[in-house]
């Protein structure tokens, strides 16, 4: 009898600290709601929860559905039935720096039952992209050591580019970056800012007109505490495609009514 008291008062204990560190957090990163992200990022909140915490809170519904007893026992029904967990979106979009912008979190996951194993299928479109006025060049740029969690991916039937170098010691220590023009990581290099730092994660792709920070579900909480200079170094590298000057000191500026469209 004593040992299932010592087992009840260690879970309890467990979850009320578990409790603890999430209120906790949800006050410490309160500005990085989706409803007060969205004017810093100088974009309108268009859709999804404007209490969303996009560092306490996972935008995978499986995740999310252990926070509440509603989303638990959907998670139950489901895990015996089969079907949609859940789906997430949430979307943004303005004229930060007078560039289009958005930043597009979307994620929904199914679950299928098996007889000798479940599966459960995740569908997202998880990045923050500016559009150029012009087309740009493609690249794809990449950690050269990415932590374990937050590996970038990709497709595999998707062509690949060759690598090139920046001709910079550290930032080649830091990145891998694929491209077809060799000169074009020589001009990348004064536009990368904060992701030359110490991000965890870092995926910047760019084709069409559009250059994007692209996530995983596993990397939003991680990246979004730095979204504002993420931003930053889009607009800067949109704006070298352009021939314009590249944004000084990172600033938000009032939502626009025009939106950009994806």
């Amino acid at each position: 009898m004593t040992s299932y008291l010592y087992i009840l008062i260690a879970v309890g204990g467990c979850f009320g600290f578990m409790f603890f560190m999430k209120r906790r957090l949800n006050t410490q990163y309160s500005h990085l709601r989706a409803g007060e992200l969205a004017p810093k990022l100088g974009m309108q909140l268009l859709a999804g929860d404007p209490e969303h915490n996009l560092v306490t809170m996972s935008v995978q519904p499986a995740i999310q559905n252990t926070s509440s007893a509603k989303g638990f026992l959907k998670q139950v029904a489901t895990t015996q039935l089969g079907g949609q967990l859940g789906e997430l979106k949430i979307h943004m979009a303005g004229q930060p720096y007078g560039a289009n912008a958005e930043l597009m979190l979307y994620c929904r996951q199914d679950y299928q039952p098996g007889f000798t194993e479940n599966v459960t299928t995740t569908w997202s479109d998880l990045r923050m992209t500016v559009h150029a006025r012009c087309n740009v060049a493609p690249f794809d740029l990449r950690l050269r050591d990415e932590h374990a969690g937050l590996e970038t991916r990709r497709d595999a039937e998707a062509p690949r580019m060759p690598a090139q170098q920046f001709g910079d010691p550290a930032l080649d220590r830091r990145f891998v970056i694929e491209c077809l023009d060799p000169a074009l990581p020589r001009y990348l290099a004064g536009t990368l800012g904060a992701l030359a730092s110490v991000m965890a994660y870092v995926h910047v792709t760019a084709h069409a007109n559009q250059v994007s920070f692209v996530m995983t579900p596993g990397s939003v909480n991680a990246s979004a505490t730095s979204f504002e200079q993420i931003l930053h170094a889009l607009v800067s590298i949109a704006a070298m495609f352009e021939g314009r000057s590249v944004p000084g000191a990172l600033y938000a500026t009032q939502p626009s009514a025009a939106v950009a469209r994806a």
